[in-house]
Order: C-alpha cells, then sequence, then structure tokens
C-alpha cells in the first residue's frame, strides 16, 4: 500500500476576531481550506485502511476458498484417476478373459480341425487305396487280353497277353518239348534231385537233359560224335613226346618237396615227364 497522506501543517490564526463571514481576510481563508484538506486527508486515510483491511480479508477469503477448492480438484482428480484405474483394470481383466476364452475356442476348434483332417485323410486314403485296388484289377483283368500291340513274332496286332508270350516262347532256346521231356523217363524223385529252378528248366532244360549240337563234334581220330573237351585232350596228346602214365609215377615215390624241386611247368610234366624226371 502506498503511505498515508500527511496532514497540512497547520496556519496559526491570529486572534482577531472575524466579524463578518464574508469579510474574512485572506489569511483566514487559507486557514479555513488547510482544515478542510486535513479533512479531506483524514477521511481518505481512512478510506485507504478500511480498503486495505477489505482487500486483506477478500484476498484471504479467496486463498481459503482456492485452497479448498485445490483440494476439491485434486481429491476429485484422484478420485476420477481411481475410479479410471478400477474400471481400467476391471476392462483389462474382462479382456484378458476375452483373450483367454477365443484362445481357449481357437485351440478347441483347430483341436477339432486335426481331428477332422486326421478322419479326412484315413478316409482319403482308404478310398484311394480302394480305387488303387481296383485299377489293379482292371489292368490285370482287361488290359493283358484286350489291349492290342504289334506282336513281334506274328508281325501282327495281338493282345498283349499274346505278345508277351510268343517273346517268352521264341527266346526259348534251350526248351524242352514235352515229348522229350517224356522220353527222358525221370521219376518225381530224380527230378527233384536235380535242384532246378523253374526258369532254369524252362529256358535251359535242354542243355541238362539233351546233346547240345553246339558243343560235341566228331572226332578225327575215331570219327565217333563226342564232347569237344575229348577232341582238345586227344589233340593235346599228339606233343606229348614221353609222358608219364599214374603208375610210374607213383612208383617213383616222390616227396612234395622232391617234386616241387623239379620245378617242372605243368605242360612239361603232362609231355614229357619221363624225360624230365629221368626214368
Amino acid at each position: 500500500m502506498s503511505e498515508e497522506l500527511k496532514p497540512v501543517v497547520p496556519l496559526l490564526c491570529c486572534d482577531i476576531p472575524s466579524v463578518y463571514s464574508n469579510k474574512q481576510s485572506y489569511y483566514e481563508c487559507l486557514c479555513y481550506i488547510g482544515y478542510k484538506v486535513n479533512e479531506c486527508i483524514d477521511a481518505i486515510n481512512g478510506f485507504t485502511d478500511a480498503y486495505k483491511q477489505y482487500t486483506d480479508e477478500k484476498v484471504a477469503e479467496l486463498k481459503t476458498y482456492v485452497d479448498g477448492l485445490n483440494n476439491d480438484i485434486y481429491n476429485h482428480i484422484a478420485e476420477v484417476e481411481k475410479n479410471i484405474r478400477n474400471d481400467m483394470n476391471k476392462k483389462d481383466a474382462e479382456l484378458d478373459k476375452k483373450i483367454d476364452d477365443v484362445q481357449n475356442n481357437l485351440i478347441e476348434r483347430i483341436n477339432r480341425l486335426n481331428v477332422l483332417i486326421y478322419q479326412l485323410n484315413s478316409e482319403t486314403r482308404k478310398y484311394i487305396d480302394s480305387e488303387v485296388t481296383k485299377l489293379y484289377e482292371y489292368i490285370k483283368l482287361y488290359v493283358p487280353d484286350n489291349i492290342k500291340v504289334l506282336n513281334p513274332v506274328k508281325g501282327y496286332y495281338t493282345s498283349l497277353n499274346q505278345a508277351l508270350g510268343d517273346m517268352y516262347d521264341n527266346l526259348r532256346y534251350y526248351a524242352l518239348t514235352c515229348n522229350e521231356f517224356d522220353s527222358l523217363n525221370l521219376s518225381c524223385t530224380e527230378f527233384d534231385n536235380l535242384l532246378l529252378s523253374c526258369t532254369e528248366f524252362d529256358l535251359y532244360g535242354a542243355k541238362r537233359f539233351r546233346v547240345d549240337s553246339n558243343l560235341y563234334m566228331h572226332s578225327p581220330f575215331t570219327g565217333e560224335y563226342v564232347f569237344y573237351q575229348d577232341v582238345i585232350n586227344q589233340l593235346a596228346e599228339l606233343h606229348f613226346n614221353n609222358p608219364i602214365t599214374v603208375s610210374e609215377f607213383d612208383a617213383l615215390l616222390l616227396t612234395v618237396t622232391a617234386f616241387e624241386a623239379k620245378a617242372l611247368s605243368a605242360y612239361t610234366f603232362d609231355s614229357n615227364a619221363k624225360t624230365a624226371l629221368k626214368l
């Protein structure tokens, strides 16, 4: 607040009495004015103190109101925050529950879908296996006798079965005929003891039971129809100068060590053993 107004210094009036108020002297007028000025100053000073007191009271009331209002606002904000937090917690719990429910429902549906897929796969596999079996049966029953192919043996179109049979029979160069097999007069036991497989008997039976003209020839020495190895041996004997017989070799009573010391080749032993062993 500004400083209070100071009263005007009172003027010392003379003791001369005023007879007529309108006849006052100049000095008396100044004294009168100073008096009134001082009254105004007192009034103003009194007004200033009252204004100051009023203002202070109102400011104090306003401060008290504002402080109370701040507390109310703070409490309200805290309450609102608490309510919001509780509501958020509640919403979070509800949301978590919904998420858990959705997740559990999704897992259940996935499990059901897996079971359904497994069942469907099983049914599909059974259906496919059934259809493949039907296709095999169809091929086995229909294709061999109904599919026509060019028969390389006959030279014209026949069924696939006939073409395969003709090709197989045409390649059995060493097969036995029924008459040839019957002429062997083999008993079941004798035939079983031969230990022939079906393929060997079917394709090469003639080699086992019939003379193969490719392996036999007429001997130039005897004229007989003999195995080719016998002819080769006969020709080789023509080059044996002084061979040894078994009995002659046994009579030598040679030990293995003594025989090995001779260092004879197989050809020398076969063709000229007597000379080599000095008999």
